[in-house]
């Protein structure tokens, strides 16, 4: 059993060719149970997850089609170390707008 809170903020600025996103978010996770007997002594998880991202997105042939590139960077920090994480991502795609 886990319960669970998401924060989260974003920013946009967008013109009829091109929009750029920044955005930041937190989530927390707590564990209602220890994780596990063999994993420090059945201690209870809590996990925080913070981070930033940016996207720029351009119009494609049509006006629903969208190139996007964009970027993470995140941080998590757990009472359990084995969860402790951080790291960034880099994406490019096509997105379809509905």
């Amino acid at each position: 059993d886990q319960a669970r809170a998401d924060l989260g903020a974003a920013l946009s600025w967008e013109t009829s060719l091109q929009r750029v996103r920044l955005q930041w978010f937190t989530t927390v996770n707590s564990d209602s149970k220890g994780y596990n007997l063999l994993i420090q002594n059945d201690k209870k998880r809590l996990v925080a997850r913070h981070g930033v991202g940016i996207e720029y997105a351009f119009k494609g042939a049509s006006k629903d089609l969208e190139w996007l590139i964009g970027g993470e960077r995140y941080r998590q920090q757990s009472s359990l170390t084995l969860f402790t994480a951080e790291g960034w991502s880099v994406g490019a795609g096509l997105k379809k707008r509905f």
